[in-house]
């Protein structure tokens, strides 16, 4: 892999179409319900999203128009303001001027990368350009050994179905690792670039680079030197700018699945229409209906907000639970009977209506897959606490990470709101599932049906 030819062709003006070019998808996608699509981003990286899509894309063998527009939305003003990850593009996507709106069957889509190495996010910037030494350091902190580098490339996009909106995103990712540089390697690296390559990549790292890059020495655990490896480098690269592969799965689940969902009463970011002052300025977000599409065992799931037609699936796999799961064993004992039948009711589908129609929810998540719901989860927003009111999973799909997503996609949400902790009411054996993501037990206490574990975790 000739790295230093690469990293000048990307460099190039030619580097956009270049990177498309190599990861050339030999079917087209027809799309039957989007007449125009809105790259919103700045020039640069909207040019590599046009080049990559501008090969896969077309409509009854016409390309589609495809125009680069800039984000309206104030990125640096609210920098220092925690925002979902993956909100991040649906706010570049969805936030427009008052007086500008996304026409019939038109699509606005963006991207945003997010970089962790050893857990801790990469900065978006460089602390001051000016200050080399200072970057030199913490580079060298960062990238001075050997890591595992972890990227998400959320993606979003936004379509008008008929005059209403419905709007997806995707957070794929590429993880590669890195062999430690050496401090010489770092300032060289920083000498060879110019400032405004300092101030374009994030951190400061230009993984294209040829003193970064031949430091990759695995991508999605493929090895340097194996057939397959120049493939993956290529898509880390794509991750990295923020073009993956799914923005193509995105963009066809909008055009042929999105009107399904134009309907919903929640979605993922309703509480923004609450928290609009802190966030938009004098701009508007299109609300719309955002959901999130996700991999699970290789297979597609849908993560959205829930509708009073989900009350009834969300009422069978608790009471199911409760009746058959083994997290449940000490409820089916004959001394807990009335027990039993108390928390069958409280899960009836009336029950689970009350539950989801608190004014102080922040979030009544589902995850589905096959129009099939497979796991659940309330919140409640009481002052700075997320009260954490219910989650469940079916039976059929436990142990594959359901769970999981629905609490880190809760905790998000909880955090955006303004919550700073979250408590859980563990019931059963629940509690040392929830310790092992973070939570304290802070004892045992009593409730209107039995007891139950108090667990707490800072957000």
């Amino acid at each position: 892999m000739e790295t230093n030819k690469y990293f000048q062709i990307l460099s190039g003006d030619r580097g956009p179409v270049f990177l498309a070019d190599q990861l050339k998808i030999p079917d087209a996608i027809r799309l039957k319900n989007v007449d125009r699509i809105n790259i919103v981003s700045g020039s640069r990286k909207g040019q590599f999203i046009k080049s990559g899509i501008g090969q896969i894309c077309d409509i009854s063998g016409c390309a589609i128009p495809t125009e680069i527009r800039p984000s309206v939305w104030n990125e640096d003003k609210n920098n220092r303001t925690y925002i979902i990850p993956n909100m991040v593009p649906a706010l570049k996507a969805g936030v427009v001027q008052k007086d500008q709106s996304i026409f019939s069957n038109e699509m606005n889509i963006s991207t945003d990368v997010e970089t962790e190495i050893e857990g801790v996010r990469v900065l978006k910037r460089p602390i001051d350009t000016d200050q080399l030494n200072e970057i030199t350091s913490r580079l060298f902190d960062v990238l001075g050994s050997d890591q595992i580098v972890k990227t998400k490339a959320h993606i979003a996009g936004l379509l008008n179905v008929g005059g209403k909106l419905v709007g997806a995103t995707m957070s794929p990712k590429c993880n590669f690792r890195i062999s430690g540089l050496s401090r010489d390697e770092i300032v060289n690296y920083l000498n060879s670039l110019s400032m405004d390559q300092l101030q374009r990549a994030p951190g400061g790292i230009l993984w294209p680079h040829p003193i970064l890059s031949s430091h990759i020495e695995e991508v999605n655990e493929v090895n340097k030197g194996s057939a397959e490896f120049d493939l993956q480098y290529f898509r880390l690269l794509k991750n990295l700018l923020g073009t993956p592969l799914e923005l193509v799965k995105l963009m066809r689940f909008l055009d042929t699945q999105g009107s399904k969902f134009t309907d919903q009463e929640n979605d993922l970011f309703h509480f923004l229409s609450s928290n609009s002052s802190e966030i938009f300025d004098e701009n508007q977000f299109l609300l719309g209906n955002w959901i999130e599409l996700i991999n699970i065992d290789g297979k597609e799931h849908i993560l959205r907000g829930a509708t009073p037609l989900d009350y009834d699936q969300l009422s069978k796999i608790a009471v199911n639970n409760f009746l058959n799961a083994p997290n449940y064993v000490y409820l089916r004992k004959p001394e807990n009977q009335d027990e039993l039948n108390k928390y069958i009711e409280a899960n009836s589908p009336e029950g689970v209506a009350d539950l989801c129609s608190r004014q102080n929810n922040i979030c009544n998540l589902v995850i589905e897959h096959n129009d099939q719901i497979v796991g659940f989860r309330v919140v409640r927003k009481c002052g700075e606490v997320a009260d954490g009111r219910r989650m469940h999973t079916s039976l059929e799909h436990t142990c594959k990470g359901i769970g999981s997503i629905l609490l880190t996609k809760s905790e998000q949400i909880a955090k955006q709101a303004g919550c700073t902790k979250m408590e859980i009411h563990a019931t059963g054996d629940s509690y040392s599932w929830f310790e092992k993501k973070g939570f304290v037990d802070q004892g045992i206490r009593p409730n209107g049906i039995s007891q139950f574990h108090l667990m707490v975790k800072n957000l």
